[in-house]
């Protein structure tokens, strides 16, 4: 190969080919285990799921049905319907939704790259999404009221096309907000689109 074509191959390593990614690349999750994009140390901030939020609803299920139980006890009708309910959902029911809820805090995540961020929505779902900060048209911050109690929240992202992409369950969105803002002020990206980008956050 000549010095020529090794250069040209070199530059168009170096430079980040934005106009080929459409609005959003979904990546298999074990591919980004391995791959230099999903590791912190490559530099990119990591944002959590909160561990309370997801887990706090399963305990209250749990108390609940743990309560019913114990009064139908109490009251000598465990022999009952009812009674065998409570013990099904207590035996059954309460540790398929502890780790349901285990398997999302251990895979959601928002991984903040030099050029893009990389998206987990979690459990279930197995594939990340790597959008562009320049495909970004908005931040969307929402709380229900657990949240608003527990600090936990939903970031929406509003991308070029109106597609959106909903990232449930973060510990503090806010920061995430600030954290791609940060990276879109410092560095903005270089792509091929029509019209001016406008950063919207909001929260609800």
């Amino acid at each position: 190969m000549g010095a020529f074509a090794r250069q040209a191959t070199a530059a168009s390593r170096d430079r980040p080919n934005f106009s080929s990614i459409l609005v959003h690349k979904q990546v298999s999750d074990s591919r980004d285990m391995r791959g230099d994009n999903d590791n912190p140390a490559a530099g990119g901030e990591v944002f959590r799921p909160s561990p309370v939020a997801l887990l706090l609803p399963v305990a209250v299920i749990a108390a609940g049905y743990l309560a019913l139980f114990a009064w139908l006890y109490l009251s000598d009708r465990s022999a009952g319907a009812i009674a065998r309910l409570c013990l099904v959902v207590l035996s059954l029911g309460v540790p398929f939704l502890v780790a349901h809820a285990l398997l999302r805090v251990a895979t959601i995540r928002v991984q903040l790259l030099p050029h893009a961020i990389l998206a987990h929505t979690g459990f279930p779902r197995g594939r990340a999404h790597e959008i562009p900060y320049g495909m970004m048209r908005g931040l969307v911050v929402r709380r229900s009221l657990a949240g608003r109690m527990l600090g936990g929240g939903t970031l929406t992202i509003l991308m070029a096309d109106g597609v959106k992409l909903a990232i449930p369950d973060l510990r503090d969105p806010d920061a995430v907000v600030r954290g791609i803002e940060e990276k879109i002020a410092a560095e903005p990206p270089k792509i091929e689109a029509e019209g001016r980008r406008t950063a919207i956050s909001a929260h609800f």
